[in-house]
């Protein structure tokens, strides 16, 4: 086994050991060192058990690593295992990347004992259970990424009492239930820019106050069945989209395809100024494109297809210089194609089929 040592600085922390090119079992020799702060394996050859010993309870020979601030161990192909208890004695660690690391189980409650913990990503594993009651423990948390895992369960109240929070990810699990309540009226949520819980089983309508409180730059709540939300691919959610979401002018992704959405699109949605997707496919959406689409000068997706759209195209679309792919196929669209479409030059593709048009 071959691998190199130096010293390096990001994230403004200072990491004494940066490790590439690991193959095989962990290299336990390392527990040895008392004075480490940070340990950065992620995407490696290592496999085996996923070490308990990092925190001094199965091998006391090697060590206490008590001074560990900083730990990431994803993207390495681990045994199938559940995340050892003993990572809850890790009380300065405020950066966990376990991502993408064969993790099995439900997340133990030693790690919701970590304080100073900032960083919880354990996205791509197989972790099973409900989303805990005692993850509002960490205060300091400001990122949660549990992507794409089996988690089930409704998300529990308890994440409203994190003031911290920047950005929580919690797509592609078995969620169901309601988004939690008051999530959209807590001023404590003043930091939140990232929300996305797509490809769950939500229901109920979306948080129509959550922009007030929040300066959210991505929502996906696509993919849910019966939700109202943002970023809300297959959620499920139903009713009209709430026209709050107009006054979000920091958002840069919007996308609520998959539910069973309906009404008319708000009218200063359509030309938010920074943001770069739209997509409102497979719903029940009606109305027109608003010539105030104009605006939004840095749109590169539009996805309106599937819905009842109706009307002209506005020629509007000719300010979108930036736009390379846009999706109306399947709606009710009529009138002529206007021919300012055809300045786009970046446009990469373009369905307009089951409409109609003419031109």
């Amino acid at each position: 086994m071959a691998f190199n040592v130096t010293n390096t600085l990001a994230w403004s922390l200072k990491f004494p050991l940066t490790i590439s090119h690991f193959l095989e079992l962990f290299p336990l020799q390392f527990l040895a060192l008392q004075s480490l702060t940070s340990l950065a394996l992620p995407t490696n050859y290592l496999s085996g058990n996923l070490p308990s010993e990092l925190a001094g309870c199965a091998n006391l020979k090697f060590g206490k690593l008590t001074s560990l601030v900083a730990l990431g161990h994803g993207g390495n192909d681990y045994d199938e295992g559940k995340l050892p208890d003993s990572f809850g004695k890790l009380k300065k660690v405020y950066w966990l990347f376990l991502a993408g690391s064969n993790l099995t189980e439900q997340i133990p409650e030693s790690i919701f004992e970590i304080n100073a913990l900032g960083t919880l990503d354990i996205l791509n594993n197989r972790i099973s259970g409900n989303v805990p009651k005692s993850i509002s423990k960490l205060q300091n948390l400001f990122k949660i990424e549990l992507y794409q895992n089996n988690l089930i369960g409704e998300l529990p109240v308890e994440l409203v009492d994190l003031i911290h929070l920047q950005e929580i990810d919690v797509s592609r699990n078995q969620l169901h239930g309601t988004l939690p309540k008051g999530i959209d009226s807590l001023k404590n949520l003043t930091h939140l820019n990232g929300f996305a819980v797509y490809s769950n089983s939500f229901t109920g309508e979306i948080p129509a106050n959550l922009v007030w409180f929040s300066p959210l730059n991505s929502i996906d709540i696509s993919e849910n069945n019966n939700l109202q939300n943002l970023l809300a691919v297959e959620i499920s959610c139903t009713e009209e989209f709430p026209d709050n979401y107009a006054s979000c002018k920091t958002l840069t992704r919007y996308r609520v395809s998959q539910n069973q959405l309906s009404g008319r699109i708000a009218e200063g949605l359509w030309g938010l100024p920074d943001v770069r997707m739209i997509d409102f496919s497979d719903n029940n959406f009606t109305g027109t494109v608003s010539p105030g689409i104009g605006a939004g000068t840095k749109l590169n997706q539009l996805v309106l297809s599937n819905n009842r759209f109706s009307g002209e195209l506005p020629k509007e679309h000719g300010k979108l210089t930036q736009l390379e792919r846009q999706y109306f196929d399947n709606n009710e669209f009529s009138g002529i194609i206007p021919s300012e479409l055809g300045t786009l030059k970046q446009i990469s593709s373009l369905y307009l089929e089951k409409n109609s048009l003419s031109g």
